[in-house]
């Protein structure tokens, strides 16, 4: 089952070596999934690393300049989890997408996840790019009577962002949930923008038609037209803000998780890719093949079917 799915730009600072240099580290540096003796020749990116119950495999499909790599593991509670990235470099887009399954033989289960490690590393390390006009952060970003319009803008859909946007805003001069949490289990899958002061919610009552959450409510605003903008309001979660952060979190990745992507964003488009163009090549040699013997016969015709009669006289 997929349970954690994202994509989002990246910046020409992010190359194909570097990336695959990147997901060594993240796995070396990983204290329970770390593959030994990893070595990459830094020249073959089609190749596959593997270590008991632990595989890395990396693919790339030059013509379409894409890096795959899936991460595949099967865990001490025999629970399947596969991590599967694309980065398209034409167009500097990463796709990531966690998958986890039980088996027959799983001994524990455990619901919750954490986003891939590696996100956070591409976070720290600038290669992430910008959504429109908003940084992909795993911070809130501020919105007061100087900025209000970016929020404004996603209400009234001027502007249409590719992820989500989680609007919070104050109740008596507070927030109901710890911000900062929301924005970092939201990394990379949603902007969380939060309101400065209650003056703001006066100003966007009347530019937007009264459409904005307000009083401490939370707004989550999503780029589909068919998804509707959600409001939740707080009241009933007094006290219970791990519960609340918990249920945001579980609406806006469940969204992401049903949003289709191009299939050469997939590691399975990419797969198919490959083996097409790997027969397309075969088959093109094969052509080759039967017209080389077939100029050979034309050439020398008379000559093969004279030894012929001589071989069998």
């Amino acid at each position: 089952m997929q349970i954690y799915s994202t994509l989002f730009p990246v910046t020409d600072a992010l190359t194909k070596d570097g990336l695959i240099d990147l997901v060594i580290e993240w796995n070396q540096g990983s204290p329970h999934n770390k593959i030994n003796n990893i070595n990459w020749d830094r020249t073959n990116r089609n190749v596959k690393f593997e270590d008991g119950n632990l595989s890395l495999t990396i693919e790339e499909l030059r013509v379409y300049e894409i890096i795959a790599i899936r991460f595949h593991q099967l865990d001490e509670n025999n629970v399947i989890w596969t991590t599967d990235i694309v980065v398209d470099f034409s167009k500097k887009i990463f796709s990531i997408k966690l998958d986890r399954e039980t088996t027959m033989d799983t001994k524990e289960f455990v619901p919750q996840f954490k986003p891939p490690v590696i996100v956070n590393m591409l976070l720290e390390r600038g290669y992430v790019g910008n959504d429109v006009n908003l940084q992909i952060i795993d911070k809130p970003i501020v919105i007061n009577k100087h900025n209000y319009s970016v929020i404004e803008d996603v209400i009234c859909r001027r502007i249409i962002y590719s992820m989500p946007v989680i609007y919070v805003t104050k109740s008596w001069g507070k927030y109901l949930l710890n911000v900062q949490e929301l924005a970092y289990r939201l990394r990379g899958v949603a902007h969380v923008l939060v309101e400065e002061d209650m003056g703001i919610a006066k100003i966007l009552r009347e530019s937007c038609c009264e459409k904005n959450a307000h009083h401490g409510s939370v707004g989550i605003y999503y780029p589909s037209i068919a998804a509707k903008h959600k409001i939740i309001s707080v009241t009933k979660y007094n006290g219970c803000e791990e519960r609340l952060i918990d249920k945001i979190v579980t609406i806006v990745c469940r969204y992401a998780n049903q949003q289709a992507r191009n299939r050469m964003l997939t590691w399975e488009g990419v797969q198919n890719e490959l083996l097409r163009l790997r027969y397309a090549s075969a088959a093109e040699k094969r052509v080759q093949a039967e017209n080389e013997v077939d100029e050979v016969y034309i050439n020398f015709g008379a000559e093969l079917e004279e030894k012929e009669k001589q071989l069998k006289s």
